[in-house]
């Protein structure tokens, strides 16, 4: 339950009825009466921030979201990695299944130069057919 009201009465009352209800209590005007933040928050291209500042100033946790994000939006490089590893991510849920290959997989492609090279520069399709000649010849190795 979120509250911002100037009567302390009215949010005492909110407070007991939360807890009553087995309920989270969120003063926006009183940060030692808060017992969940709710973060400012934003995402781009699969990229979730969330900001608090846990009551310091909520102007301020929105201005640092802001900062933030200005940040990611102009990191070329790291919004094209976001690109391609959501591709390869469902791609290899598709034909790898099992998920600890998956993972090693996944742990495989960050120590690879040529796959972050094609990462980098946005290379989706390039970077799924790397992807998938890895995976082929894994599994002609299992054979």
């Amino acid at each position: 339950m979120v509250i911002a009201t100037n009567d302390p009465t009215i949010n005492e009352t909110v407070r007991k009825l939360a807890r009553d209800m087995r309920k989270f209590f969120n003063d926006a005007t009183n940060a030692e009466e808060t017992e969940v933040v709710v973060p400012f928050e934003s995402e781009i291209n699969g990229i979730r921030i969330a900001v608090t500042t846990e009551g310091l100033s909520g102007i301020v946790a929105r201005k640092t979201l802001d900062r933030i994000m200005n940040m990611l939006r102009e990191d070329e490089e790291l919004m094209n990695m976001a690109r391609v590893w959501y591709a390869v991510k469902n791609k290899l849920k598709e034909v790898v299944n099992d998920v600890r290959a998956r993972l090693s997989l996944y742990m495989e492609l960050d120590n690879d130069e040529a796959f972050n090279e094609l990462a980098k520069k946005g290379l989706v399709n390039e970077a799924l057919n790397y992807v998938m000649s890895k995976v082929s010849s894994r599994n002609q190795g299992m054979v």
